[in-house]
């Protein structure tokens, strides 16, 4: 049996069984405003306070002290929670502006490969750190423009979950998606990923003219 960590939000984990599966990656994927970065801070904060299980958000598109207003809105005091050593918030996003070649030694090497092993890194240690149970990165995308050929962005992406799925955690990574219709083309990441939670914006009300 796999060990499901509770999401933390109403209706859910009746859905998914009791929750997300521990030793797993669950893709999050989402339009733009459909939730992907609450849902994942809901899940962060829910096992810090319900639970007593400590998460690292890794973010990879917004700066830790704008995450931190944003979620304030919800309630959700993530900086008193990093203060508790109950999470870390880390700000991923500098690895985005590694130059396009470095040199390991006399081996030239590309900026790809090093900000996904400093990724893997980056996490691997703050997870340490605290003790994580509970992992979110937000979003990946920005990691995968990176890769155009689809053959390297497969393996790249397989690579890193399968290391996040050695750390022993519930893991959530969102994925931004162009097209939220079911007729959609699927992305890479959904096929590798141990599950896909897809959410959707409607609109409540008629629209005026």
């Amino acid at each position: 049996m796999i060990e499901r960590v509770p999401s933390g939000i109403k209706g859910l984990d009746g859905l998914i069984g009791g929750g997300f599966p521990k030793g797993r990656v669950v893709l999050v994927c989402g339009g733009p405003g459909s939730g992907k970065t609450i849902l994942c801070s809901n899940f962060l904060v829910s096992g810090a306070l319900k639970y007593n299980e400590p998460g690292v958000f890794v973010s990879l598109d917004e700066k830790k002290e704008d995450l931190i207003k944003e979620m304030a809105a919800f309630g959700w005091d993530l900086q008193r929670l990093e203060v508790e050593k109950k999470l870390i918030i880390v700000d991923a996003s500098p690895i985005r502006l590694l130059p396009s070649q470095l040199l390991l030694g006399p081996v030239p090497i590309s900026r790809k490969e090093v900000a996904l092993s400093a990724l893997i890194d980056l996490i691997r240690r703050n997870v340490r750190t605290v003790g994580a149970k509970r992992i979110c990165i937000d979003p990946i995308s920005m990691l995968l423009l990176q890769y155009p050929d689809p053959a390297e962005k497969r393996y790249a992406i397989a690579s890193m979950f399968e290391e996040l799925s050695k750390l022993d955690a519930a893991v959530l990574v969102s994925s931004e998606l162009r097209t939220e219709s079911l007729e959609r083309e699927y992305h890479i990441e959904e096929y590798i990923s141990h599950g896909v939670i897809l959410l959707q914006s409607y609109q409540n009300g008629k629209v005026k003219a």
